[in-house]
């Protein structure tokens, strides 16, 4: 049987931060790396929000999925970061179509899919977010 490490990270749209997902709840993610959010007072208590993070709701992040597998320098990759090596990149997507990860060269010209893995000859070069 084969497994595979279910992980998140996410992109923070007002902050422009990508973030570890520390909590997933159908409501939105407790995210390491944004500020942190304001402490609160509960039943004549102090809430004290964490220093590393605060809970952002879904319309705030975009969430990104680990593929499960690992570029050559023993990466992570996710979709929507960019993999390459020294004479092409490619753009990991998940593939409805085929409920799968997928990658497709990072130009408009390919119209080809190809299939993660695709070997360790690659590294993560980037994402959609912070990668122009």
């Amino acid at each position: 049987m084969i497994t595979r490490k279910i992980k998140f990270r996410a992109w923070h749209k007002k902050e422009k931060v990508l973030c570890r997902v520390a909590t997933l709840t159908d409501d939105g993610a407790f995210l390491i790396g944004v500020k942190k959010g304001k402490d609160q007072i509960q039943d004549r208590m102090i809430v004290y929000a964490p220093d590393d993070g605060r809970f952002c709701k879904n319309e705030e992040i975009e969430l990104m999925q680990y593929t499960g597998e690992l570029d050559q320098d023993d990466k992570e990759i996710y979709e929507g970061d960019y993999i390459s090596n020294i004479n092409v990149s490619f753009k990991v997507f998940w593939d409805n179509t085929l409920n799968a990860f997928r990658c497709r060269r990072d130009d408009s010209q390919d119209k080809f899919l190809y299939e993660l893995p695709i070997g360790r000859k690659y590294w993560v070069s980037g994402n959609i977010y912070e990668t122009k």
